[in-house]
């Protein structure tokens, strides 16, 4: 995977209606970790979050910490220009990568969220050659999430009142 500092310039192959269709993103590195705590934060995330209360940054700190250097996770940043846009975290467990986004509350409803999960597939496949599947798991009224996961491809494996789980086995081709 790259370095935290470099960015890649890279454009989704199809992006939804009303986005703009360029992100750049790059690795999470320690300077993240406030606006990362910001995002976690934010009222729609946390009520689109399992455990919907409010993160401690003391809490936030050994979790964030812990992923930084956990060779099985990955945490991607995205721009629209220089403005961070939203991050989506990946973590590998054998050869399922499990898929998590959040999008800056500035940036929502413009397609970000889709064209994030789909680069972040893009640089995981290509980084991480022994992944067969990615799982997503959503509440089941995140609505928005819901739609992502179900355009690009992934299919509903199981779902209860309380969580809906999404598998995308290794696509033969990137996800639009």
């Amino acid at each position: 995977m790259m370095s935290a500092e470099g960015r890649q310039e890279m454009t989704a192959p199809a992006p939804a209606e009303g986005g703009e269709g360029k992100l750049s993103f790059r690795e999470a590195c320690p300077e993240d970790e406030m606006l990362l705590l910001s995002w976690t934060n934010d009222p729609e995330t946390r009520k689109n979050s399992f455990n919907s209360g409010p993160v401690s940054p003391e809490t936030h700190h050994v979790w964030f910490s812990r992923r930084l250097s956990d060779k099985n996770c990955v945490i991607l940043i995205f721009f629209r220009g220089d403005e961070p846009a939203g991050q989506v975290r990946l973590e590998c467990e054998n050869d399922t990568a499990r898929i998590s986004y959040s999008v800056d509350r500035e940036h929502r409803g413009k397609g970000y969220g889709k064209e994030m999960v789909s680069l972040a597939i893009g640089y995981a496949l290509t980084g991480r050659p022994e992944i067969k599947a990615f799982r997503a798991e959503v509440k089941p009224d995140n609505i928005p999430s819901l739609r992502i996961f179900g355009s690009l491809g992934f299919t509903e494996v199981s779902s209860d009142d309380k969580n809906v789980c999404f598998i995308l086995v290794k696509p033969e081709k990137l996800p639009k």
